[in-house]
């Protein structure tokens, strides 16, 4: 069931980044 799957991962990434994300800083982008 991939909707299932789908959501878990969803619920998963709320737990480890919060709502709204806050996400790790890659200072990468600012080369490009």
């Amino acid at each position: 069931m991939p909707i299932r799957a789908a959501a878990d991962k969803l619920k998963r990434e709320l737990e480890d980044f919060g709502f709204p994300p806050k996400f790790p800083i890659d200072t990468n982008e600012e080369n490009e």
